[in-house]
């Protein structure tokens, strides 16, 4: 089953991110080794769990390492094991969980770095946990890491 793996990581993980929203790049938290700050093709754990009282807004900066995507996409899947996806308009759509039905968000890459902006509704009364990914597309190979956001 994909992401059991990230789940299970992130679970483990005994490090909280407190604060009044979180927006921060992956490499502010790398030096811990317990999150990565690149997305990967076998995914990756990008966040130590982060309580929903502080996941709002929640945006996500990785570094891209030359990548240049041609897509990006935010998808997550709550505790109600419905997988939703983020539209490039900013809302929670369904997704059957085929990653050829992903929507493009759009977001334009600064330089090296690409900033997700994966909600800006307080999660604290969403299906929690809840694991986001972000991805994005390199030719025809697809790139993600996820985080999670669990009641506080």
């Amino acid at each position: 089953m994909w992401g059991v793996r990230a789940v299970l990581t992130a679970m483990l993980v005994g490090i909280f991110c407190h604060g009044a929203g979180i927006s921060f790049a992956a490499d502010t938290l790398g030096a811990q080794g317990a999150v990565a700050d690149t997305l990967g093709a076998q995914g990756a754990v990008l966040a130590t769990p982060i309580p929903a009282t502080a996941a709002k807004p929640l945006n996500f900066t990785v570094k891209l390492n030359g990548d240049r995507p041609v897509a990006t996409y935010v998808f997550a899947r709550f505790s109600n094991n419905q997988p939703l996806q983020r539209s490039n308009e900013g809302y929670w759509v369904p997704w059957s969980g085929n990653a050829a039905d992903l929507i493009d968000n759009k977001f334009k890459p600064i330089g090296d770095n690409l900033t997700f902006k994966i909600s800006d509704e307080d999660l604290s009364s969403a299906f929690l946990p809840a694991q986001f990914f972000v991805a994005y597309k390199v030719g025809t190979t697809l790139k993600y890491g996820s985080l999670m956001v669990v009641r506080p």
